[in-house]
């Protein structure tokens, strides 16, 4: 065997040593990004016509090669159609999905929902603190209570237009109480959302 072997031996050896005793909070995680499955569970007593709205480049500058990407990573399906009291559905959206759900009640919403109550979700944006973030908004009007919860994420619940900013961001107030306090998040990999519209 070469010394060169050798050394390479001893390095790879020593590199293991050296990573297995690092502390739990220092550990890297991986995971890879996936399609995520989000599921809708109606229990308002009128039936709603869910809605997926992209949004990337929708609250930031987008330069050409960021748009192509977001294509790439974009919610296609285009009908949706209704989810009837007490039943529920589920749709696959893409990795990287950036985008906004909500119940789409003719000439509320606006475009995209942003004038109805919605949760957004910015999803493997490769951030080390929250690979998967979310949260309800109210910002441009409270229309229906909602829920997000997830295996393994923080679940949260607002019913009333009086959420407070643990829960929701309030009309009118874009920086969630001065601090973003409504943005949830968990670790990346293919997490799966439940979404309750009047929970």
């Amino acid at each position: 065997m070469s010394l060169f072997s050798i050394f390479l031996l001893l390095f790879a050896s020593s590199l293991a040593v050296a990573t297995s005793s690092l502390p739990t909070e220092w550990t890297f995680h991986y995971d890879q990004p996936a399609q995520h499955t989000i599921t809708l569970v109606n229990k308002c007593s009128y039936r709603i016509r869910p809605n997926f709205f992209n949004t990337p480049c929708q609250n930031r500058a987008c330069n050409s090669e960021e748009r192509k990407e977001a294509k790439l990573h974009a919610f296609k399906e285009t009908k949706v159609g209704y989810i009837n009291p007490g039943h529920r559905k589920s749709w696959e959206v893409p990795d990287k999905w950036e985008g906004r759900v909500y119940d789409k009640k003719e000439g509320q919403c606006g475009e995209g929902g942003e004038l109805c109550s919605h949760v957004n979700f910015d999803l493997d944006n490769d951030s080390i603190w929250i690979p998967h973030a979310y949260y309800i908004s109210n910002m441009g009007g409270f229309t229906n209570g909602l829920q997000v919860k997830a295996d393994g994420c923080d679940t949260v619940t607002c019913r009333t237009e009086h959420c407070s900013c643990a829960d929701a961001y309030p009309f009118g107030d874009p920086t969630g109480c001065g601090a973003d306090y409504p943005v949830k998040g968990c670790e990346g990999g293919a997490t799966d959302f439940t979404i309750v519209f009047c929970p």
